[in-house]
């Protein structure tokens, strides 16, 4: 009888990037310009789905229009139940947009005191993975209006300054 063998060690593989598929660093760049310092453009961003034309703006503004507007569409005759899990839901961008205040004030803090020190996003990369644009117009194809959108950069194929 032949004993088993033991299977070859595994090759230690290589990190690669598909460049095609990371999200436009220009972008990344201005989402972060507005969430550290409330400087936004208008663009028009091309997707799959269609386009949004609308002003970048930041996460803290996007989250804090969030809580306002989920607040104000719990109904006042909820049961207590269905109160505290609307109440619950709304409090999550209230959360959100404390944590991108926090984020806001630490990068001009380094930026004030002349530290050019990286600032890691939520998403530990340094860069932003959202775009938020608020007096949003989407065509797809007819056009829809939003107060804000918040757009995964990975997800545009091409964008512009200025709105459509």
């Amino acid at each position: 009888m032949t004993e088993p063998t033991q299977p070859a060690p595994l090759p230690a593989l290589t990190n690669t990037s598909d460049w095609f598929a990371a999200p436009d660093w220009s972008l990344q760049i201005m989402a972060d310009s507005a969430n550290d310092f409330g400087i936004g453009f208008a663009v028009t961003l091309f997707m799959p789905w269609g386009r949004a034309s609308g002003l970048i703006n930041s996460a803290e503004s996007y989250f804090e229009w969030g809580f306002s507007t989920a607040q104000g569409m719990i109904p006042d005759d909820l049961e207590d139940g269905a109160r505290a899990l609307a109440t619950a839901h709304s409090q999550w961008f209230e959360k959100w947009r404390e944590q991108m205040k926090k984020r806001r004030e630490e990068s001009q803090r380094r930026s004030d005191g002349g530290e050019n020190e990286e600032t890691t996003d939520l998403n530990g990369s340094g860069m932003p993975g959202f775009i938020h644009l608020s007096d949003v117009t989407c065509y797809s194809p007819a056009p829809v209006h939003f107060d804000f959108l918040r757009v995964k950069i990975q997800a545009v194929t091409g964008w512009t300054l200025g709105r459509s």
